[in-house]
């Protein structure tokens, strides 16, 4: 003799892995899916090393944001490093198909060790595409003191700003650089008298020049009157909205002075800190995958600072299509959903009274089975109420099937409860 069981809200449990028939075995009737919209999400990913991008399944194109790497201080009353250089770049690409990153690395600190020049910073590559150039690095208070001229670039690329200037024998022409009205890095300063150049930023317009050193001060190519700094950069949220890299990027590093004056970068218009690394008795690292150029090393024989490494940052759309599904109990009582794309499954359609004499549905109970061919979301609306104050919580894979049986008290009451993962 065979046995029936009922649950907590009166419907039978038995025959639980049957996909052919539900809780009162009626034939199961597949529910057409209909798309309702579709909606498109902005993503970014940051990238503050080297590694390899898989691309989204659908997706054809993507933005690539990067910041090449900062040059180097120089030592002894250095110059401070370029600022590496900031570039946009839309790709067409291949969904789900890898891609190489490769996020620029800063020069490395000019040092009493036959490498007094700071090193010029690498660039930021896509596909083993440069997208932006490193900055240069800055010129050393000993041997000659020139510093360092920003990499050349293919095309589709920008360049870094070139480093400042050295101290030596009182004065040392700033690295060259693209003209100003480019969108390229700047040059960077000349040493004049006592104090070193600041490496060329990235800022617009005149914004990122590094700042030349002139009798009574120093001066930038605009002619303002300021103290020895370092080109500016822009601020991230500029380029990236919301970023985690919420900073000042591509600013060149500050000169050093013999006197010891702790300078900071020229500022950007829209930030409230230093752009680049500072200079003086104790030059400061800029801040980290900034892109910004580091600061010339002190007197005394002070080595500079390594300029900052790149970053890349990813931009793409994708596209979801909201689907839903609605089970009408005209066709049957027990239904299957073939989960294809993230689906809404809407309160029952009740039968019609002229085919049957129930109140909007009341006591009709059944079956709905939900099959998943991949990790998609299927959501209930809240007419669906489960037992013990519950809710659906699917983990859904390749192949897995949940059923859910039900009974409606109203169109808006309708009592459930969920096996997970039943099987074929």
């Amino acid at each position: 003799m065979s046995t029936v069981k009922t649950n907590k809200i009166g419907l039978r449990t038995s025959n639980m892995k049957s996909l052919r028939s539900g809780a009162n075995c009626s034939p199961v009737h597949t529910i057409t899916q209909e798309s309702v919209g579709t909606a498109t999400t902005e993503t970014y990913e940051t990238f503050t090393s080297d590694t390899t991008w898989t691309s989204p399944a659908g997706l054809t194109e993507v933005t690539v944001i990067a910041v090449g790497g900062g040059g180097g201080g120089g030592y002894n009353v250095g110059g401070g490093g370029g600022g590496g250089a900031i570039n946009t770049v839309d790709f067409t690409i291949a969904a789900q198909t890898n891609y190489d990153i490769e996020v620029g690395v800063g020069g490395v600190a000019g040092q009493n060790n036959g490498n007094t020049n700071g090193g010029t910073g690498s660039r930021s590559t896509f596909n083993s595409v440069a997208v932006a150039g490193g900055g240069g690095g800055g010129g050393s208070g000993v041997a000659s003191g020139n510093s360092c001229d920003a990499p050349t670039v293919p095309n589709n690329c920008t360049r870094g700003g070139s480093g400042g200037g050295g101290v030596y024998n009182g004065a040392n022409a700033g690295g060259a650089a693209e003209s100003v009205s480019t969108n390229q890095g700047k040059k960077g300063g000349d040493a004049s008298g006592n104090t070193a150049g600041g490496g060329g930023g990235y800022a617009n317009a005149f914004l990122g020049l590094g700042l030349k050193a002139t009798t009574g001060g120093l001066l930038s190519e605009t002619g303002e009157e300021t103290t020895g700094m370092g080109g500016g950069g822009v601020r991230s949220t500029a380029i990236v909205p919301n970023t985690v890299i919420s900073r000042t990027i591509g600013a060149g590093g500050s000169g050093a002075s013999s006197d010891a004056t702790v300078f900071n970068c020229r500022f950007d218009p829209n930030s409230s800190s230093a752009n680049g690394g500072s200079t003086g008795t104790a030059p400061t690292t800029p801040e980290a995958n900034s892109g910004n150029g580091g600061g010339g090393g002190g007197p005394s024989s002070q080595g500079g600072t390594a300029g900052a490494d790149g970053v890349v940052v990813l931009r793409y759309n994708t596209a979801s299509t909201t689907k839903t599904a609605q089970p009408n109990l005209n066709d049957s009582e027990n239904f299957l959903v073939d989960v294809s794309g993230d689906v809404l499954i809407k309160r029952p359609i009740v039968k019609d009274s002229s085919v049957d004499n129930q109140d909007k549905g009341h006591g009709v109970s059944g079956s709905i089975f939900i099959k998943y061919t991949s990790a998609d979301v299927v959501t209930l609306d809240g007419s669906y109420l489960f037992a013990d104050d519950g809710s659906y919580a699917p983990n859904p894979s390749a192949g897995s099937i949940d059923r859910i049986d039900y009974i409606i008290r109203d169109p808006f009451n309708i009592q459930c409860r969920v096996s997970y993962n039943i099987g074929n």
